[in-house]
């Protein structure tokens, strides 16, 4: 009697335990099943990034001025013109070999894409310096700069335009801060100061930046595709 009843608790045992077994094991795939349900909801569910769709947002804040992505537009049209003309040299069939180039650290896409953000950042800091010294536009100059404004949206493709949804309202804009900008950092160079040291990583910049609360937001600058914005796509 005793054995019988040692083999019948043994085997009651063995069924609670492959019973308890399959329910972890369930419980398991289930829960595999659910995370990439989740995992792949998170990964679809995201809007694409859309250029056009994102030219309001902010990219870099000088303190209170925003610089959005619209104003950026500008930088990026012409380092992409002028890296697409070195581009054109080194391989004519493949110009995507020279933005993808390694120049150690970097390859020439990011290195562009730093230096785009530090220019941008470079003549706001000027931009603003300037307006606190009391600099200001007389009707020459502004007549000047619209008419750089003009040339300057001739020199875009309708297609361009159309993609970057810029008038030239949007053109004067960007074309003021720099001449500031510029006006400012000849009047440095006059008293003395190097283009070196006015200029990006420069001594006397780096003084100066350290006034203002410079932020960059990489959140939406990584996703900007250079080399592919104002150039090498189709605008679809």
């Amino acid at each position: 009697m005793n054995k019988e009843r040692t083999v019948k608790e043994k085997r009651k045992t063995h069924e609670k335990l492959n019973n308890a077994i399959t329910v972890i094991c369930i419980l398991a795939i289930m829960i595999s099943i659910l995370a990439v349900v989740l995992i792949t909801k998170d990964r679809f569910g995201k809007k694409p990034f859309s250029y056009p769709d994102s030219l309001g947002k902010t990219v870099i804040r000088v303190d209170d001025d925003e610089v959005t992505l619209k104003e950026i537009s500008y930088y990026i049209l012409v380092a992409e013109t002028n890296v697409n003309a070195a581009a054109q040299e080194y391989n004519s069939n493949n110009m995507e070999a020279y933005w993808n180039m390694n120049l150690h650290p970097k390859y020439v896409r990011s290195h562009i894409r730093e230096l785009i953000i530090d220019a941008c950042t470079r003549d706001n800091v000027y931009y603003q310096e300037a307006l606190t010294a009391g600099y200001t536009l007389d009707d020459a100059m502004k007549q000047e700069i619209r008419e750089n404004a003009v040339e300057e949206m001739n020199k875009l493709t309708d297609s361009q335009r159309q993609y970057l949804q810029y008038t030239e309202e949007d053109m004067i804009t960007v074309l003021t801060k720099i001449y500031y900008a510029r006006w400012y950092v000849t009047d440095l160079m006059n008293q003395g100061y190097t283009q070196e040291e006015l200029d990006i990583d420069g001594s006397y910049y780096n003084k100066v930046q350290k006034k203002y609360k410079i932020k960059v937001y990489n959140s939406l600058w990584e996703k900007v595709p250079i080399g592919n914005v104002t150039i090498n796509q189709d605008y679809q």
